[in-house]
């Protein structure tokens, strides 16, 4: 859903997004591209936080690892990304950082602002069907995401304990 190339075409729509609906400051914002930046090419992310840190540490002034793990709580208290603990040996290595969810968002919000660059109907019907459900802003809090099951939304609970 989220390309090497969609991204590179729709980057400065992308950091509009990231600017302008999630509050992020620069060096959160230059963080979280950098994470989409790694599941558009690889379609995983587990990247070393010093490592985003060291790439944009002299790019821009003041983005840190707390910067960077700023952002990622943020996201994360959205519950638009988790963070997995990945371990070899007993030790933990690096996270695993799972943007479902927060690609969702992403992709729905360039829809509704008329960037109609994704070929629709190339996309699974499934996914097709969550990006376009009615009431998909008030759901999509609720619902469990995973893009690489069959059916990539689950609808969740609601506040009163019932379905969505």
């Amino acid at each position: 859903i989220l390309t090497c190339e969609l991204y590179n075409k729709r980057f400065d729509e992308i950091r509009h997004y990231l600017d302008e609906n999630m509050g992020l400051t620069p060096a959160e914002r230059e963080g979280i591209l950098r994470l989409l930046r790694i599941y558009a090419y690889y379609g995983r992310v587990y990247p070393k936080a010093s490592q985003i840190a060291d790439d944009f540490g002299n790019m821009i002034p003041g983005c840190s690892k707390r910067s960077f793990w700023r952002a990622i709580a943020k996201l994360r208290e959205d519950g638009l990304i988790q963070v997995h603990n990945r371990y070899l040996y007993g030790r933990q290595i690096s996270n695993c950082y799972r943007l479902d969810k927060f690609i969702l968002c992403l992709v729905r919000w360039l829809l509704e602002h008329g960037k109609r660059y994704l070929n629709l109907l190339s996309l699974p019907r499934e996914l097709f069907d969550a990006l376009h459900m009615a009431n998909f802003w008030r759901l999509i809090w609720y619902a469990k995401a995973d893009l690489s099951k069959a059916v990539p939304v689950q609808p969740g609970l609601n506040q009163e304990g019932g379905t969505t």
